[in-house]
């Protein structure tokens, strides 16, 4: 039985790049795996990729509408019925070990709900950026998600039955996987990260860190999930955000730099 659904959103993806993507999960050591790819593409037909063979089955649901990378996420979650959710995107690439070592990581440690990485960062050519690592035990992450978002969403492996007990995907909400963190943590998700990197993470801007809108949503869910047993964090946490979202603009892309060394 196939122990793992390898979740990947896609909207008109660069090619070279979702190809590097699904190469690095050819040479996964660990074999028992699936990918479902949801698409949202309109300049691209990726059902092409199926004419290439994988050591793994390939599902492709193209959507008739454009739905949103989160409600691709919580369509995809709906379609899948193994024990664990992988989630990977068309522009970053696995360490060949990283099935193998989250996969035995959560059958020895079955309280664990969610198991993230250290990740990797690479520029667009795929060059190695400095690693990014985050708080390896639960109590940390969920302290330092009211300052920033502690797990790397693209390097996560989920326990299904995560989304039964703490929700699926909020389909209209842009920073989905953060509101999601936060919404289990208050709730009682257990979370976990390894120290080693497993995921080759690319890095090719900061537009979208820089945009007003994600300082006003990344507010709005601090406060939603404002947390009195940290309320330290979460008061500095509120105001990194405001200082951020109210700083000129000339200030903007040098704070975002800084910002996205902890995200």
């Amino acid at each position: 039985m196939v122990a793992i659904t390898v979740l990947i959103p896609t909207f008109n993806p660069n090619v070279q790049y979702l190809k590097e993507m699904l190469l690095s999960l050819d040479k996964q050591s660990m074999k028992n795996f699936q990918v479902l790819i949801i698409d949202e593409s309109t300049t691209f037909d990726i059902s092409s990729i199926k004419n290439i063979k994988y050591n793994f089955k390939v599902k492709i649901i193209k959507l008739r509408k454009k739905i949103g990378l989160a409600g691709s996420l919580a369509f995809g979650v709906d379609q899948i019925k193994t024990k664990y959710i992988a989630r990977i995107d068309s522009d970053d690439l696995m360490h060949p070990d990283r099935l193998e070592q989250q996969f035995n990581f959560m059958e020895n440690n079955i309280d664990i709900d969610v198991l993230g990485s250290a990740v990797q960062k690479i520029d667009s050519q795929g060059y190695k950026m400095g690693l990014r690592s985050f708080p390896l035990e639960d109590e940390a992450i969920k302290a330092s998600l009211h300052l920033w978002n502690s797990l790397a969403h693209p390097a996560v492996i989920i326990r299904r039955n995560f989304f039964e007990k703490y929700g699926n995907y909020s389909a209209n909400q842009h920073n989905e996987d953060y509101e999601l963190w936060l919404r289990a943590s208050k709730l009682g998700a257990v979370f976990h990260n390894l120290k080693d990197p497993y995921l080759f993470y690319r890095i090719q801007d900061e537009i979208g860190i820089s945009r007003g809108r994600y300082w006003k949503e990344n507010l709005r869910l601090k406060i939603k999930y404002f947390n009195y047993q940290y309320f330290i964090v979460c008061i500095l946490g509120l105001f990194l955000v405001l200082f951020a979202s109210l700083s000129p603009s000339f200030l903007f892309k040098p704070l975002s730099r800084l910002y996205n060394k902890f995200i």
